[in-house]
């Protein structure tokens, strides 16, 4: 997911919130795509917001794809009217499970009742746009698509979605949390509210050290403070810290290795970007990398110390190390040794 439609997910969402909040409902909903967070968030605030709590246990009902066979019986149950209260709420969890979903969907999105709100939620997946039942829910219904970014945009996410809160977090900080967290947008929200109530009254803004001591993550032994000595080819602290990775509890090789193959990968799209385009503006180039301009000195500082066949040659040793890291070899794999030995080779380029 591009920044654009990450942001443009967040504001669909949150007016889709703010919506029910206010007593405004479509009759069906299409909630769809990799990342749970906001299909959630949204799901749940319509089902809170559309019945009356002391009409739930009549007029609510939260299905699950699994336990159906067929989607008629939630058809049929959105064609019947509320027992008590004005609307009849069916929440549809893991819709994809269900075979025949598209065609009964198809058919009830298309002629829906104004006494039932239907919200078909697709987790991990989203419908084929080709199809007839996107075609009609696009028409239809409130669709949101919300997808996963990649982990090398994830700091630009927490970014975002702490902006939509009002707080502000360091670039450093916004990496840490990153590394920290991924892209598992259930898992940043958690670990945000616990920051947030960590902070001194009227701070606003996350710094590392709210990151370190909230979250269980130190600076020092972090991936992300490892390739930055990387490219700088610091390597008494590379090795240092190197070591101090594999050595914590949490370590697992695989993890280590994605994170240094999109730094390597960065350096490689800003090889071919300056070749292609040597006297662009700094933000130019950041845009194009998915950085914060804060960290374009460090990316420049690596263009000199690897060349275009260097740069290619650790994303090759990377890959080696993820391979012998998922125990690709067949024999039994000391991460930590793997951790040491990949640091030296790549500050030996």
């Amino acid at each position: 997911m591009s920044k654009v439609d990450y942001i443009s997910t967040m504001k669909e969402a949150r007016r889709m919130i703010e919506d029910a909040k206010s007593g405004k409902f479509s009759p069906v909903y299409l909630l769809m795509g990799t990342e749970p967070y906001f299909i959630d968030q949204v799901a749940d605030t319509i089902a809170e917001c559309a019945v009356p709590e002391e009409y739930r246990d009549f007029s609510l009902n939260i299905c699950y794809g699994s336990d159906f066979k067929s989607a008629d019986a939630i058809v049929n149950l959105a064609r019947s009217y509320p027992m008590l209260g004005e609307k009849n709420v069916i929440i549809v969890k893991d819709a994809q499970a269900i075979g025949d979903y598209e065609d009964a969907f198809n058919v009830y999105f298309d002629s829906p009742c104004d006494f039932s709100i239907v919200v078909v939620c697709l987790r991990g997946k989203s419908a084929d746009k080709r199809k007839a039942f996107y075609k009609t829910a696009a028409k239809k219904a409130e669709v949101l698509e919300s997808n996963q970014v990649e982990q090398y945009q994830a700091a630009e996410e927490i970014g975002y979605f702490l902006k939509s809160k009002g707080y502000a977090i360091s670039p450093d900080a916004a990496e840490l949390f990153a590394e920290h967290a991924g892209v598992d947008m259930c898992k940043v929200a958690l670990e945000t509210e616990k920051i947030i109530k960590s902070l001194p009254e009227g701070t606003k803004e996350i710094s590392v050290k709210a990151i370190e001591e909230n979250v269980g993550i130190s600076r020092e032994f972090s991936v992300f403070e490892l390739t930055k000595l990387l490219s700088l080819k610091d390597a008494r602290n590379a090795i240092r810290i190197a070591r101090g990775i594999g050595q914590t509890p949490k370590f697992a090789m695989p993890l280590a290795t994605a994170a240094l193959f999109n730094h390597y990968l960065r350096i490689l799209k800003y090889h071919a970007f300056k070749k292609k385009n040597p006297s662009a503006g700094s933000s130019e180039a950041a845009t194009v990398l998915g950085l914060n301009p804060y960290f374009l000195r460090e990316f420049d500082t690596a263009l000199k110390n690897y060349s275009l066949s260097q740069t290619m040659e650790a994303l090759h040793l990377i890959k080696q190390y993820d391979f012998l890291g998922k125990g690709g070899d067949g024999e039994v794999v000391d991460h930590p040794q793997l951790m040491t030995d990949l640091t030296v080779k790549l500050l030996t380029l």
